[in-house]
């Protein structure tokens, strides 16, 4: 994974260490169109009165992330998005879990990244189904959004190879430049016009390649 984080985007990393130093509202505003939210059409201010729920959320679990179970992590995720959905800016039909576990991990960064709600998006899944799909016919996502269980194998994956949040924060720091990766190559290489369209047996052909490619 070491590879993979040392080449995180610097200037990405460099806006999010600044704005996480701030309140998570603050925080939600500052790092809303770094985390590309502003595509969805809503505006940040449609996510404040969330901020609080999230807290409480999050401080009613005291596990650590080496002790921390994936059930209490999803169940929390669960309420966040199922008032977002019923009182807040979310259709009823939404199974989006980006929004929801953007705002539990500010609320939860108060002292540093939170390893009990990393960062998730598609890239990151991208990458966790590339190394994991038993199928390497499947094709990638296009999206992220899923059910609770989606939720959960995505997340159990990440904590269940971490016993710290800096460990976490590599891990997804990784995941997501793999994703980016991908991508990028698969643009490049032209073989498939759509991402959704390329298996996973070619996705990981295309990271052996940049690694092989890449000179230290």
């Amino acid at each position: 994974m070491e590879f993979w984080a040392d080449r995180y985007p610097p200037g990405y990393l460099a806006i999010y260490n600044r704005e996480i130093q701030r309140k998570p509202a603050e925080s939600l505003r500052g790092l809303w169109r770094w985390k590309t939210l502003h595509r969805t059409g809503f505006d940040p201010e449609q996510f404040d009165p969330y901020i609080r729920e999230a807290e409480e959320l999050c401080d009613s679990i005291d596990e650590s992330v080496s002790e921390v179970s994936t059930e209490k992590v999803a169940d929390a995720f669960g309420k966040l998005r199922k008032s977002l959905k019923q009182e807040g800016p979310l259709s009823q039909n939404s199974r989006v879990i980006v929004t929801p576990q953007f705002l539990l991990h500010l609320a939860d960064s108060k002292d540093g990244y939170s390893g009990r709600f990393p960062i998730l998006d598609v890239m990151v899944a991208r990458a966790y189904r590339t190394w994991t799909a038993s199928d390497t016919s499947k094709t990638l996502q296009a999206t992220l959004a899923g059910s609770r269980n989606t939720y959960i194998e995505l997340v159990e994956y990440i904590l269940g190879n971490c016993e710290t949040a800096s460990q976490v924060a590599q891990m997804e720091r990784a995941l997501f430049v793999q994703g980016r990766a991908i991508a990028q190559y698969r643009e490049n290489e032209a073989e498939y016009d759509k991402i959704r369209k390329l298996p996973v047996s070619v996705a990981r052909e295309y990271l052996d390649d940049i690694r092989e490619h890449t000179h230290p």
